[in-house]
């Protein structure tokens, strides 16, 4: 089987370098563009297998235009959107719902792998479904596809992002019991026992559990405004709570 082709559309050589450099160890093929329009002329014929796109492109087609862009051609295509700041993650979220995650530059390569091998898992679920392969949590007025990283909330599918599901599943593995800051920042490891050795070592950056927590809340508010289930338990973490 060939080998998966990454593309990274970032402006800046040494960044685009460093991730090219993980994706090939860890055996993929990447190539590397620093403009929107440079990577919208390579896609012309072939889409790669998954785009990670800096969000800003300096002159020309910004990040979140190019992600409109390959959303238009493919609903399948993996996008990965990257950011300077935490801060820019709700702002690329808020404007484009193209993109199936947001990370910053300050995340660890060994997570952005993990992030790139389930995206693509994904995108092979959904090319070739298998009924032995479907994996559903229900929880109260929630359910998450585990094998195709989707939510529904009282039906109603919820745009999450990969660190988001993640969260989100851990919470609801175990209604009423707090988790802790810690146990957040471990989420992809806790919510799914499969991860192999290589990827038990990481963990979400300590600054941003807060964030994402927010980011959660919000995206159920969008379809139910009276969403409540995710609740601060002051000194210990957070907790789901069905209703």
């Amino acid at each position: 089987m060939p080998r998966k082709l990454v593309a990274i559309v970032e402006d800046q050589t040494d960044v685009q370098n460093n991730y090219a450099d993980a994706l090939r160890r860890d055996g993929y093929r990447a190539r590397g563009y620093d403009s929107g329009e440079k990577a919208l002329e390579a896609f012309q014929n072939k889409l790669p297998d998954l785009v990670i796109i800096d969000i800003n492109l300096g002159e020309g087609m910004d990040g979140l235009d190019l992600c409109a862009e390959l959303r238009s051609r493919s609903e399948t295509l993996p996008i990965m959107i990257l950011t300077a700041k935490e801060g820019e993650i709700n702002q690329a979220a808020g404007l484009t719902r193209g993109a199936d995650d947001y990370v910053t530059k300050s995340t660890s390569l060994d997570l952005i792998m993990i992030r790139i091998r389930v995206l693509l898992r994904r995108t092979e679920a959904l090319k070739n479904p298998r009924a032995d392969e479907e994996r559903i949590l229900n929880e109260g007025s929630l359910k998450l596809d585990l094998v195709r990283i989707e939510t529904e909330w009282k039906g109603a599918p919820v745009e999450l992002n990969l660190t988001e599901f993640w969260i989100v599943q851990l919470l609801a593995s175990q209604p009423g019991r707090p988790f802790s800051r810690n146990e957040l920042m471990n989420a992809p490891v806790n919510a799914d026992p499969r991860w192999n050795n290589r990827d038990r070592n990481v963990v979400l950056e300590d600054a941003s559990v807060t964030q994402q927590i927010k980011r959660v809340r919000a995206r159920f508010v969008a379809v139910d405004q009276d969403f409540d289930a995710i609740q601060t338990v002051y000194g210990r973490g957070y907790r789901w709570m069905s209703g």
